[in-house]
């Protein structure tokens, strides 16, 4: 495996994500975007995905959020510097393989939600 270059610092994110939850059980709430908007947000989906994966469920969380499985691809790729693998173009292809998934996933989300959400809160005159 790759060395880890510091590492005391990369983990200095685990804090943050605590505060974050910690802030979303207060406001009694999982998304603070839905909170906010009342519209669902692209990760909306990640918590019930995991806890599907965690009973073994692969169907239920890949129905939950589709791209649950590359959240822990991108904290390596974070955690070991942008090299999970010795190639370099691997690396890349896979960070823009990610990258591509995620924003057919949020075209999904804006026809679905955004959309949906326009015409549920118009009400057409005709």
């Amino acid at each position: 495996m790759h060395k880890i270059k510091n590492l005391k610092n990369k983990l200095l994110i685990i804090p943050f994500f605590i505060v974050m939850y910690i802030l979303l059980y207060l406001l009694d709430t999982t998304c603070i975007i839905k909170y906010f908007t009342n519209i669902p947000c692209p990760g909306c989906g990640l918590t019930r995905a995991y806890l599907a994966l965690f009973k073994l469920d692969f169907s239920k969380a890949f129905y939950y959020h589709l791209l649950f499985w590359t959240i822990p691809i991108l904290f390596l790729y974070y955690l070991f510097d942008e090299k999970l693998f010795k190639n370099k173009v691997i690396n890349n292809l896979i960070l823009i393989g990610i990258i591509l998934l995620f924003k057919i996933e949020d075209y999904h989300w804006i026809t679905l939600n955004v959309i949906l959400f326009h015409f549920k809160n118009h009400v057409l005159l005709y």
